[in-house]
């Protein structure tokens, strides 16, 4: 939704390319996510997490840094690279960390969380974009979100998360 805002009115895109963009956003997420299937077993899934959060970053600032279209995409496809990692690892994770029998109840918890922060993106956006007028700077706050994801994940510790699980 917001990035095709900014495709269509900052960057001027036309409905085909942000048709495009999407299209190939979704089909680097798929790669992005057999890409590091094996990492994710072989290293584990915080590290996983851990570099998706990073590409997500590096695109989206250089997406919103230098406003081409080339750039976009560019961006556009590191963000996709990480998305898909991102979603399957954070879920490996989780299911690290489950109790026997508790996966309903903690599976219920994340869905709920990110319902329950859906809004925040957008509510940022609309805020810095009444105030400023500036799409460029209404997207900042979602690096800031990945920073947050990033300085919340260095502190969790997957082995004693997994210990912890095993001891029910």
């Amino acid at each position: 939704g917001l990035a095709a805002l900014y495709m269509d009115r900052t960057l001027e895109m036309s409905a085909n390319e942000v048709l495009i963009t999407g299209i190939g956003l979704n089909v680097f997420a798929g790669l992005g996510a057999w890409g590091f299937a094996n990492f994710d077993g072989r290293v584990g899934a915080r590290p996983t997490v851990l570099i998706s959060l990073v590409l997500m970053l590096d695109g989206a600032g250089l997406a919103l840094a230098i406003p081409t279209k080339v750039a976009f995409w560019v961006g556009a496809v590191l963000i996709g690279i990480g998305l898909g990692p991102n979603q399957s690892a954070s879920r490996s994770l989780m299911a690290r960390f489950l109790p026997a029998g508790r996966s309903a109840e903690y599976y219920g918890l994340f869905a709920l969380s990110g319902k329950a922060t859906v809004w925040m993106g957008p509510l940022f956006y609309t805020f810095l974009m009444t105030a400023t007028g500036d799409q460029r700077l209404a997207l900042t706050p979602l690096l800031g979100m990945f920073v947050v994801g990033l300085v919340v994940l260095l502190t969790v510790n997957e082995s004693r998360g997994s210990a912890r699980a095993l001891e029910g």
